[in-house]
Protein backbone atom coordinates (compact mmCIF):
# COMPACT_ATOMS: atom_id res chain seq x y z
CA UNK A 1 0.00 0.00 0.00
CA UNK A 2 1.34 3.40 -0.82
CA UNK A 3 2.74 6.05 1.97
CA UNK A 4 -0.08 8.06 2.89
CA UNK A 5 -0.09 11.42 2.29
CA UNK A 6 -0.06 12.83 5.79
CA UNK A 7 2.71 10.74 7.04
CA UNK A 8 5.23 12.00 4.38
CA UNK A 9 4.31 15.75 4.75
CA UNK A 10 4.20 15.61 8.24
CA UNK A 11 7.63 13.08 8.54
CA UNK A 12 9.83 15.84 9.16
CA UNK A 13 7.94 17.59 12.23
CA UNK A 14 8.04 14.50 14.13
CA UNK A 15 4.77 15.77 16.20
CA UNK A 16 2.65 17.99 14.56
CA UNK A 17 -1.46 18.65 15.32
CA UNK A 18 -4.71 18.28 13.60
CA UNK A 19 -4.32 22.03 13.13
CA UNK A 20 -1.72 21.71 11.27
CA UNK A 21 -3.44 19.27 8.81
CA UNK A 22 -6.50 20.94 8.44
CA UNK A 23 -4.76 24.19 7.35
CA UNK A 24 -2.75 21.94 4.65
CA UNK A 25 -5.36 20.29 3.34
CA UNK A 26 -8.46 22.39 4.31
CA UNK A 27 -8.94 23.47 -0.16
CA UNK A 28 -9.38 20.30 -1.23
CA UNK A 29 -10.68 17.80 1.95
CA UNK A 30 -13.15 18.26 4.36
CA UNK A 31 -12.64 18.19 8.10
CA UNK A 32 -14.38 14.51 8.33
CA UNK A 33 -12.17 13.43 5.82
CA UNK A 34 -8.84 14.42 7.51
CA UNK A 35 -9.77 12.95 10.37
CA UNK A 36 -10.64 9.47 8.76
CA UNK A 37 -6.65 9.77 7.07
CA UNK A 38 -5.58 10.56 10.44
CA UNK A 39 -7.48 7.12 12.22
CA UNK A 40 -6.12 5.14 8.95
CA UNK A 41 -2.62 5.99 9.74
CA UNK A 42 -2.99 5.03 12.94
CA UNK A 43 -4.49 2.10 12.49
CA UNK A 44 -1.63 1.37 9.90
CA UNK A 45 1.01 2.25 12.33
CA UNK A 46 2.20 5.55 10.81
CA UNK A 47 1.25 7.81 13.58
CA UNK A 48 0.30 7.63 17.05
CA UNK A 49 -1.78 10.01 19.70
CA UNK A 50 -0.24 11.96 22.70
CA UNK A 51 -3.39 13.61 23.58
CA UNK A 52 -6.42 14.86 21.60
CA UNK A 53 -5.78 16.82 18.11
CA UNK A 54 -1.68 15.92 18.70
CA UNK A 55 0.07 13.47 16.76
CA UNK A 56 3.48 11.90 16.19
CA UNK A 57 5.44 10.11 13.28
CA UNK A 58 6.27 6.48 13.89
CA UNK A 59 9.49 6.22 12.01
CA UNK A 60 9.89 3.53 9.63
CA UNK A 61 11.23 0.45 11.24
CA UNK A 62 10.22 1.71 14.57
CA UNK A 63 7.13 0.72 16.12
CA UNK A 64 4.35 2.54 18.26
CA UNK A 65 5.13 0.30 21.85
CA UNK A 66 9.39 1.06 21.40
CA UNK A 67 9.58 4.68 20.37
CA UNK A 68 9.42 7.25 22.75
CA UNK A 69 8.84 10.75 21.10
CA UNK A 70 11.02 13.69 22.21
CA UNK A 71 9.33 15.53 25.25
CA UNK A 72 10.54 19.06 23.45
CA UNK A 73 8.75 18.62 20.44
CA UNK A 74 5.65 17.13 21.90
CA UNK A 75 5.89 20.70 24.78
CA UNK A 76 6.40 23.09 21.32
CA UNK A 77 2.95 21.52 20.03
CA UNK A 78 0.73 21.99 23.10
CA UNK A 79 0.28 25.59 22.90
CA UNK A 80 -0.25 28.05 20.23
CA UNK A 81 2.28 30.50 21.53
CA UNK A 82 4.00 28.27 24.09
CA UNK A 83 7.56 28.59 25.05
CA UNK A 84 9.23 25.67 26.69
CA UNK A 85 10.99 27.74 29.81
CA UNK A 86 12.25 27.40 33.66
CA UNK A 87 13.89 24.02 34.03
CA UNK A 88 13.24 22.86 30.26
CA UNK A 89 14.90 25.72 29.47
CA UNK A 90 17.97 25.21 31.15
CA UNK A 91 17.72 21.30 29.78
CA UNK A 92 17.24 22.38 26.59
CA UNK A 93 20.38 25.29 26.82
CA UNK A 94 22.54 22.09 27.70
CA UNK A 95 23.22 23.66 31.76
CA UNK A 96 20.67 21.51 34.04
CA UNK A 97 22.58 19.41 35.96
CA UNK A 98 19.53 17.18 36.68
CA UNK A 99 16.76 15.65 33.46
CA UNK A 100 13.40 16.18 34.43
CA UNK A 101 10.31 13.96 33.78
CA UNK A 102 8.34 17.46 33.69
CA UNK A 103 8.29 19.84 31.11
CA UNK A 104 7.43 23.06 31.66
CA UNK A 105 5.30 25.34 28.78
CA UNK A 106 4.97 29.09 29.37
CA UNK A 107 1.93 29.98 27.65
CA UNK A 108 -0.72 32.98 27.90
CA UNK A 109 -3.62 30.03 28.20
CA UNK A 110 -4.58 27.51 30.74
CA UNK A 111 -3.33 24.43 29.99
CA UNK A 112 -4.15 21.29 32.19
CA UNK A 113 -1.55 18.96 32.99
CA UNK A 114 -1.40 15.69 31.17
CA UNK A 115 1.28 12.85 31.33
CA UNK A 116 2.80 11.04 28.15
CA UNK A 117 5.27 8.07 27.85
CA UNK A 118 6.28 8.96 31.79
CA UNK A 119 6.75 12.26 31.26
CA UNK A 120 4.31 15.50 32.41
CA UNK A 121 3.67 18.68 30.64
CA UNK A 122 2.81 21.62 32.49
CA UNK A 123 1.78 24.59 31.29
CA UNK A 124 2.40 27.94 33.29
CA UNK A 125 0.93 31.09 32.74
CA UNK A 126 3.14 34.20 32.04
CA UNK A 127 4.56 36.76 30.04
CA UNK A 128 5.55 35.80 26.33
CA UNK A 129 6.26 39.16 24.98
CA UNK A 130 10.32 39.44 25.04
CA UNK A 131 12.95 37.35 26.15
CA UNK A 132 12.72 34.29 23.45
CA UNK A 133 14.81 32.54 20.92
CA UNK A 134 15.40 29.26 18.84
CA UNK A 135 16.70 26.38 19.81
CA UNK A 136 16.76 23.17 17.04
CA UNK A 137 15.91 19.57 17.95
CA UNK A 138 16.02 17.02 15.28
CA UNK A 139 16.51 20.22 12.84
CA UNK A 140 13.35 21.42 13.91
CA UNK A 141 13.29 24.92 15.33
CA UNK A 142 11.73 25.07 18.97
CA UNK A 143 11.16 28.53 20.92
CA UNK A 144 12.47 28.42 24.66
CA UNK A 145 13.42 31.61 26.27
CA UNK A 146 16.75 33.11 27.08
CA UNK A 147 19.51 32.86 29.17
CA UNK A 148 18.69 35.70 30.69
CA UNK A 149 14.67 35.64 30.65
CA UNK A 150 15.43 31.98 31.75
CA UNK A 151 17.45 32.95 35.03
CA UNK A 152 15.09 35.77 36.07
CA UNK A 153 11.78 33.51 35.49
CA UNK A 154 13.67 30.62 37.20
CA UNK A 155 14.19 33.16 40.34
CA UNK A 156 10.34 34.11 40.12
CA UNK A 157 9.24 30.47 40.46
CA UNK A 158 12.22 28.51 42.16
CA UNK A 159 9.25 25.93 42.45
CA UNK A 160 9.61 25.34 38.35
CA UNK A 161 13.27 25.21 38.65
CA UNK A 162 13.78 22.66 40.74
CA UNK A 163 14.46 24.45 43.87
CA UNK A 164 17.52 26.76 44.79
CA UNK A 165 20.44 24.26 44.53
CA UNK A 166 19.50 23.06 41.33
CA UNK A 167 19.12 26.40 39.96
CA UNK A 168 22.45 27.58 41.07
CA UNK A 169 24.34 24.46 39.89
CA UNK A 170 22.81 24.84 36.71
CA UNK A 171 22.70 28.79 35.49
CA UNK A 172 26.66 28.87 36.84
CA UNK A 173 27.62 26.92 33.33
CA UNK A 174 26.46 29.95 31.38
CA UNK A 175 29.52 31.27 30.48
CA UNK A 176 28.08 34.48 30.15
CA UNK A 177 25.08 36.70 30.07
CA UNK A 178 23.98 39.70 28.32
CA UNK A 179 23.40 43.01 31.04
CA UNK A 180 21.25 44.62 28.75
CA UNK A 181 18.79 42.38 28.55
CA UNK A 182 18.78 41.39 32.35
CA UNK A 183 18.29 45.27 32.65
CA UNK A 184 15.54 45.61 30.47
CA UNK A 185 13.75 42.31 31.32
CA UNK A 186 13.85 43.19 35.35
CA UNK A 187 12.44 46.77 34.30
CA UNK A 188 9.50 45.16 32.07
CA UNK A 189 8.53 42.77 35.14
CA UNK A 190 8.63 45.84 37.75
CA UNK A 191 8.86 43.65 40.97
CA UNK A 192 11.18 44.89 43.61
CA UNK A 193 11.41 41.08 44.83
CA UNK A 194 13.25 40.07 41.42
CA UNK A 195 15.53 43.26 41.51
CA UNK A 196 16.75 42.18 44.59
CA UNK A 197 16.89 38.37 43.51
CA UNK A 198 18.72 39.10 40.20
CA UNK A 199 21.06 41.21 42.65
CA UNK A 200 21.82 38.52 44.48
CA UNK A 201 22.45 36.19 41.83
CA UNK A 202 24.87 38.37 40.29
CA UNK A 203 26.98 39.47 43.07
CA UNK A 204 27.09 35.85 43.76
CA UNK A 205 28.91 35.19 39.99
CA UNK A 206 30.41 38.58 39.89
CA UNK A 207 33.60 36.26 38.85
CA UNK A 208 32.28 34.44 36.19
CA UNK A 209 30.01 37.26 34.57
CA UNK A 210 31.36 40.32 35.72
CA UNK A 211 28.77 42.62 37.51
CA UNK A 212 29.12 46.20 35.93
CA UNK A 213 29.28 48.64 38.34
CA UNK A 214 26.00 50.79 36.64
CA UNK A 215 23.97 48.05 36.80
CA UNK A 216 24.36 47.08 39.98
CA UNK A 217 23.83 50.58 41.03
CA UNK A 218 20.37 50.93 39.06
CA UNK A 219 19.41 47.59 40.48
CA UNK A 220 20.23 48.87 43.86
CA UNK A 221 18.16 52.06 43.53
CA UNK A 222 14.66 49.67 42.91
CA UNK A 223 14.94 48.20 45.81
CA UNK A 224 12.36 48.93 49.33
CA UNK A 225 12.96 48.63 52.55
CA UNK A 226 10.82 45.74 52.68
CA UNK A 227 12.60 42.23 53.39
CA UNK A 228 12.08 39.82 50.40
CA UNK A 229 13.09 35.99 50.69
CA UNK A 230 15.39 34.62 48.16
CA UNK A 231 12.75 31.26 48.06
CA UNK A 232 9.64 31.82 47.55
CA UNK A 233 8.78 29.72 50.89
CA UNK A 234 9.60 31.90 54.18
CA UNK A 235 11.89 30.16 56.04
CA UNK A 236 14.54 30.78 58.89
CA UNK A 237 17.45 32.05 57.08
CA UNK A 238 20.23 34.92 56.87
CA UNK A 239 19.87 38.75 55.96
CA UNK A 240 22.01 39.94 53.16
CA UNK A 241 21.78 43.51 54.00
CA UNK A 242 23.02 44.45 50.54
CA UNK A 243 20.15 43.29 48.54
CA UNK A 244 17.58 43.61 51.69
CA UNK A 245 16.99 39.68 51.12
CA UNK A 246 16.95 36.99 53.20
CA UNK A 247 18.41 33.54 51.83
CA UNK A 248 18.48 30.10 53.26
CA UNK A 249 21.47 29.48 56.08
CA UNK A 250 22.76 26.55 54.06
CA UNK A 251 23.51 28.80 50.99
CA UNK A 252 27.16 29.31 51.38
CA UNK A 253 27.79 25.26 50.95
CA UNK A 254 25.69 25.31 47.97
CA UNK A 255 27.34 28.01 46.53
CA UNK A 256 30.50 25.56 47.37
CA UNK A 257 28.82 23.11 45.87
CA UNK A 258 28.78 25.19 42.74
Amino acid sequence: MAIPKIYKNFYEKGVFSFEEVVNKYKTVNTVYSLRTMIRDCKKRGYIGTVKRSLYYIIPIGSSKKDYTVDKYLIASKIAKKGVIAYHSALELCGVAQSIFNKVFILTNQSISPFKFQGVIYIGVQGCLDFGTTFIYRQGIAIKVTDREKTIIDCLDRLKYSGGLEEFLKSIESFPSIDFKNVKNYLNKYKKINLYCKMGYILTLFAKEWTFPKDLKEEIASRMARKIYYLNNKRKKGKLIKEWNLIVPEDVDELIKGV
